[in-house]
Parts: C-alpha cells; structure tokens; sequence
C-alpha cells in the first residue's frame, strides 16, 4: 500500500510539475505576444514618422530647387545657357550658309568651265560670239 500511495504521490508531483512547466510556459508566451505587439505598435508608428519626414524632405528638395533657380546663380546659368543655344543656332546658320555658298561656287565654276570647252555655235551673221 505504501508502494501504491508513493506511486500515486509521485503521479500528482509529476502532473503538477507538468502543470507547472506548462503554466510557466503560458505566461511566458504571454509576454512574448505582449512585447511582439508593442514592437509592432513601436514599427507603425516609426513608419508614420518616417514617411512624414520623407514628405518634408521632399517639400524642402523643391524649395530648395526654387531657391537655385531663382537666385543669382540660377539666373546666371540659365542666361549661360540661353546664351550657348543662340551662338550654336548662329553658328550652324552660317555654316548652312557658307555650304550654300560653296554650292554656288561649285555650279557657277562648273557652268563657266562648260562654256569655255564647249565650241560657239556661229550667229546667223557667220561670225561667232565676240
């Protein structure tokens, strides 16, 4: 019988000690899903804020893209440029120009070297040109 009740003892330990450890286990679960969801309360907020920081980021970038376009510099460097494009617009006019000349030239000097080879045709007088 003794056998029996330090049997039965040992069983009740056991199951407590099961319950235990399970118990201990439950409440650190728990803790677990508490922190998991304060971390995740800490992560949403950190992306409010960061997605409000990369709009004034953005806002500021345009300022600051206003501001250089409207200061000194700014205004210099599109005058450079404005500038840049009228010289080059010139530039290939007379080189279109200087081309068409050349092409002038070429057919006059071509057209010349024409009549100078090609025989005068007599004129109804017999004589040729003067």
């Amino acid at each position: 019988m003794m056998k029996a009740a330090l049997g039965a003892i040992v069983a009740v330990l056991a199951v407590v000690a099961l319950l235990a450890v399970d118990y201990m286990n439950y409440q650190r679960q728990l803790a677990q899903n508490q922190q998991i969801q304060q971390l995740q309360e800490q992560l949403q907020l950190a992306n409010i804020r960061n997605e409000a920081l990369v709009n004034r980021l953005d806002e500021m970038e345009g300022q600051v893209r206003k501001m250089e376009s409207a200061s000194l510099g700014g205004v210099i460097d599109s005058a450079n440029a404005a500038l840049i494009e009228g010289w080059s617009a010139m530039v290939d006019a007379v080189e279109r120009q200087l081309e068409q000349a050349k092409q002038s030239m070429a057919k006059d000097k071509a057209s010349s070297s024409q009549s100078k080879a090609a025989p005068s045709a007599p004129t109804e007088d017999g004589e040729g040109p003067l």
